[in-house]
């Protein structure tokens, strides 16, 4: 039976997956069909997928400092402004891949021993 740890570890790598998969199909979109609005929480595909991208961010950011030992900044509204960093889908892609080896990296170094740490999260 594999540990904890390893089964978050591959949750790390299925998220990666499932991004790649929906960028694919985004990027498949013209520009126009990209920033069109949509009747959803929010008002674009652009605007959904820069969402989850700032978030991610704030997420990692916090993970991170905790596995170095150090307190997570306390300014956490910075990752959201501006709201939509990126204005097409290759730019978004290419920075939702980088936080997706992120956190598989961040995962690759648990063991079942880290899951019992406490993660500060500061939120505004």
């Amino acid at each position: 039976m594999q540990p904890l740890s390893h089964h978050l570890l591959t949750q790390a790598y299925n998220n990666g997956w499932a991004n790649h998969r929906l960028y694919k199909a985004c990027l498949q979109l013209t520009h126009d069909e990209f920033v069109a609005p949509r009747c959803s929480f929010f008002p674009s595909i652009k605007a959904t997928l820069n969402h989850l991208l700032t978030v991610d961010w704030f997420y990692l950011h916090m993970l991170e400092c905790e596995q170095r030992g150090e307190q997570p900044d306390a300014d956490g509204e910075r990752f959201f402004d501006p709201e939509q960093p990126f204005a097409t889908c290759t730019d978004l892609h290419a920075e939702q891949a980088q936080a997706d080896h992120r956190l598989i990296a961040y995962c690759r170094g648990l063991s079942d021993g880290d899951l019992g740490r406490y993660v500060s999260v500061v939120r505004p």
